[in-house]
């Protein structure tokens, strides 16, 4: 990324900051010098998600890789993990830390304290979303925006796919429980022609994906990817899963953090621009 200056101005209405952060552009993105984090993340508009009333969880979504080495082996490791709580009354709350590309795999995930913590929260009670940045200690507030209206139905377009398109295919797994919940499972089989990846692959190519969905909570309970084009398999699993009632003050902005209201995208920074050194000429901090 390409180092720039700041504007940031503040402004208050009815008690609520109203922040031009939309104008703030990214700075450098990695670890300073000095070994402190630096770097921007860019929050965008929420979409629209269905509320669900009454059906409260929480847990932590482990992202899991299981990577076939050169000699034949596998090396499994976390690369992410989500904390994720949800509300009776639809309340969503999920932390996840941001840090600089290239960090070390681990087998057992563990969360780098020098690693920013990204908490965002749709409170659809009134009608905000919020993210709060716990290093400079404010929170942005986004109205969370209404229903779309589907549009009218269009007739598809008569055409002809064409030949190298890829062919997928659906089966029904059945019924099975994860975490005492019941989730219905489907496996998606998606076959590529031969030549048709970026990887230009020289014959047809299978990845095959499982997903576990949970009716009652209408969240995925369990996701795995086969994909032999990296030599991967992703899952993504619950882990310290619970149905219990998280506690209330989760959702809630904490107190002596400055609530900023935002009115478009805009970006939170750690580290001041003016304190950054040249960028070195690999494109990242030590």
């Amino acid at each position: 990324m390409k180092q720039y200056c700041c504007l940031f101005i503040v402004t208050t209405v009815f008690g609520w900051a109203v922040s031009a952060a939309s104008a703030q552009p990214p700075v450098p993105t990695g670890w300073a010098p000095d070994g402190s984090f630096r770097g921007s993340f860019r929050i965008g508009l929420p979409r629209y998600e269905r509320v669900v009333i009454g059906q409260p969880y929480s847990g932590q979504l482990m992202d899991q890789r299981v990577e076939r080495l050169p000699d034949g082996k596998l090396h499994t490791y976390y690369a992410g993990m989500q904390k994720i709580w949800r509300d009776s009354q639809g309340r969503f709350r999920m932390e996840r830390k941001f840090c600089a590309k290239g960090a070390p795999h681990t087998t057992d995930f563990v969360w780098n304290p020098a690693c920013p913590t990204i908490i965002e929260v749709r409170d659809p009670v009134n009608g905000s979303y919020y993210t709060w940045d716990s290093i400079n200690h404010v929170v942005h507030r986004l109205p969370l925006p209404a229903a779309p209206v589907a549009p009218a139905r269009q007739p598809a377009p008569d055409s002809t796919p064409p030949v190298a398109a890829p062919s997928r295919t659906l089966e029904s797994l059945g019924v099975k429980t994860i975490d005492g919940v019941e989730a219905r499972g489907t496996r998606y089989v998606t076959v590529y022609p031969a030549g048709t990846l970026p990887r230009r692959n020289t014959e047809p190519l299978t990845v095959s994906s499982e997903e576990w969905f949970a009716p009652d909570l209408q969240i995925r309970m369990l996701a795995t990817t086969d994909d032999p084009q990296f030599g991967l398999m992703m899952i993504d699993k619950f882990e310290d899963f619970t149905r219990s009632e998280p506690d209330p003050n989760l959702f809630v902005p904490p107190p002596g953090f400055q609530i900023l209201e935002e009115m478009e995208p805009f970006y939170i920074t750690w580290g001041g621009v003016k304190q950054f050194p040249a960028m070195p000429a690999n494109g990242h901090w030590p």
